[in-house]
């Protein structure tokens, strides 16, 4: 995933580390199931996808999704809520950082969820 970041995908960090013990993931999507320019899948298979890529992230900075506190999820159709929630939920497991999910006209990829994340060191 790290070489996706130097591909001229955008102008961005998929992490921020503002020196003060939190971390701001940005931009994160189903990497993994970009294809021809879109990125492909379910929306279960996007968001398990995308939590893969938040474990190389976080741990690249050695954080856990235990260090996760907020997440904002953006998704283009807000009738797949339910079936987000499952992935969501089959990931988080017992941890449970706030969140908030926001539904969107579009996103670029062709995605259908992306995710904003605050974690603390």
């Amino acid at each position: 995933m790290s070489n996706l970041f130097l591909n001229g995908l955008g102008h961005y960090s998929p992490i921020d580390d503002c020196k003060n013990g939190t971390f701001l993931l940005s931009g994160v999507k189903a990497w993994n199931l970009l294809d021809n320019g879109e990125i492909k899948g379910t929306i279960e298979q996007q968001t398990l996808d995308i939590f893969k890529g938040v474990d190389e992230i976080l741990l690249s900075r050695n954080l856990y999704k235990n260090n996760i506190a907020r997440v904002q999820c953006f998704l283009t159709n807000i009738e797949e809520y339910e079936a987000f929630n499952k992935a969501y939920s089959q990931y988080m497991n017992e941890h449970i950082p706030a969140r908030t999910v926001i539904g969107v006209s579009q996103l670029r990829f062709k995605a259908k969820i992306e995710l904003v994340i605050d974690c603390h060191g």
